[in-house]
């Protein structure tokens, strides 16, 4: 069975883990429209030290990637208004 890409559209906040090994580290989350609050992680990039990410902190963006346990593993994403 594949796991196809799911696709959002939110908010990227920057807070507080509280879940798995990473407690207590602060990670560039996405609260979807429907509120929904995923990791975000860009595959291949260290979570802790993405740039990129960190850089849509605030923004809303438009998402695409595979939901793996309470992180979204981004395929593609881009800022929209």
């Amino acid at each position: 069975m594949d796991i196809l890409p799911q696709s959002f559209r939110g908010r990227v906040v920057k807070q507080e883990l509280n879940k798995g090994s990473k407690k207590g580290k602060i990670l560039p989350y996405i609260i979807t429209e429907c509120g929904k609050e995923l990791v975000l992680r860009q595959k291949g990039k260290n979570p802790l030290e993405d740039k990129e990410i960190d850089a849509l902190d605030g923004k809303k963006i438009q998402a695409v990637g595979i939901i793996s346990s309470f992180v979204l593993v981004l395929d593609y994403f881009e800022e929209v208004e």
